[in-house]
């Protein structure tokens, strides 16, 4: 039996979701709430009625540093976002210390922390609606001026055998990013 196609997530209000399984066993997953857009894609496997999802691993990093500098110590720590981004700098949150309980600093304005001088050797980043990871970047010794960037794979969704329960109606079961149990009914073809 082919499962190929389309599955939106329904009875959910003001958000919409979806696998689209493909005839070639890879997949589109997409997640829209408000301005907030995630998305995943990877290969899909079917074992008796379960449907199981697997994304290409995490890098490991959804920030970059693309410039960094020894400048006066007692300036302090400076971390900038480029490009300047209001939006994004009011969800970022930075540790020195690998990301640890009770050690977030949010960034401030169009994206730049100022901290007092302390040691450390990494700056973790987290981004507040990608709350499943955040980057750690190791630094240059002595360096206290960071510039640093987003990466394109930022609302990336990492799938590991999510599963899914094939139904008449479609798809049931958890839903990658929100808690509970939900049902996905068939809408179309596997065709994107």
């Amino acid at each position: 039996m082919d499962i190929s196609g389309e599955y939106m997530l329904t009875n959910v209000r003001e958000m919409a979701s979806g696998f689209l399984l493909m005839p070639d066993h890879q997949f589109q997953f997409f997640f829209s709430y408000g301005a907030l857009d995630r998305q995943a894609k990877g290969e899909w496997r079917q074992e008796g009625d379960q449907v199981i999802f697997n994304s290409a691993s995490w890098s490991g990093a959804d920030f970059s540093i693309i410039n960094s500098s020894a400048e006066q110590p007692e300036d302090g720590i400076v971390v900038v976002l480029d490009p300047p981004n209001p939006m994004l700098a009011a969800y970022l949150h930075l540790s020195l210390s690998r990301g640890q309980a009770d050690s977030w600093v949010q960034f401030r304005g169009p994206g730049e922390l100022r901290l007092d001088p302390q040691e450390f050797d990494s700056l973790a980043i987290q981004f507040e609606f990608c709350p499943e990871r955040f980057t750690v970047l190791p630094i240059t010794k002595g360096h206290n001026q960071f510039v640093i960037r987003p990466e394109p794979t930022l609302f990336e969704l990492y799938l590991d055998q999510f599963t899914l329960l094939h139904t008449v109606d479609g798809l049931s079961g958890k839903h990658p990013l929100l808690e509970g149990v939900f049902e996905y009914h068939r809408t179309g073809s596997g065709k994107p």
